[in-house]
């Protein structure tokens, strides 16, 4: 019983005083996440990038893309990428769309 009225005299001080939220300066807060995440998406954004130029240097034959277009009824910007995801390699990329 004591337990319950310390909670609600601390919260009848927090509304008294304005609330928890009287105390955080949002500003500051969103700069200092903002900060802090800015590292981790900078390293993720080299790393897409380095992903993309990697799939960028496979080679992929136009009958390929024709072939997951018609079959897999899919933009053929995706088929490429979906055999550029499988070096290459159309068997590959038709079992990846058929496991999905």
């Amino acid at each position: 019983m004591a337990n319950r009225e310390e909670q609600e005299r601390s919260l009848g001080k927090l509304e008294a005083e304005g609330g928890a939220e009287a105390d955080i300066d949002e500003g500051k807060a969103s700069e200092a996440a903002s900060a802090a995440l800015a590292p981790s998406q900078a390293a993720e954004s080299d790393e897409e990038k380095q992903r993309l130029a990697r799939l960028a240097a496979v080679k992929v034959n136009k009958e390929d893309i024709e072939f997951l277009h018609e079959h897999f009824e899919m933009e053929k910007a995706d088929a490429k990428r979906k055999l550029q995801e499988a070096d290459g390699d159309v068997t590959t990329a038709a079992r990846a769309l058929l496991a999905q």
